[in-house]
């Protein structure tokens, strides 16, 4: 088994965040995590496979990624994610959803 420990500066076109690493738990915080995903070019059409994709590969390696934006919980995925009603629902085991709003205000950009 593996360890990380570090922080990562990212600088992308007009988007910073930060990739915080500390044993099998990496933090993402970002002020606007959907400018992200854009940059990376994640279609939304496929964001929710590339999501439970990128959740079951993080579990099986015991990593957990939480991002996190303007100091609120959006998304767990991976190992310690503790699925609700609504990951079930989206058939996506590995995956917590946290601030509904974050979360909605990210899929609107």
């Amino acid at each position: 088994m593996f360890q990380l420990s570090g922080t990562l500066d990212i600088h992308m076109e007009d988007i910073e965040a930060t990739l915080t690493m500390e044993g099998l738990d990496l933090t993402l915080e970002s002020d606007n995590p959907g400018d992200m995903l854009k940059s990376l070019n994640i279609q939304k059409s496929r964001g929710l496979a590339t999501v439970r994709t990128l959740a079951e590969e993080l579990d099986k390696m015991g990593l957990t990624l939480t991002v996190v934006s303007r100091g609120k919980k959006v998304l767990v995925m991976g190992r310690k994610a503790e699925a609700g009603i609504t990951s079930r629902m989206l058939r996506a085991p590995h995956v917590e959803i946290g601030s509904g709003t974050e979360v909605a205000r990210i899929l609107a950009t």
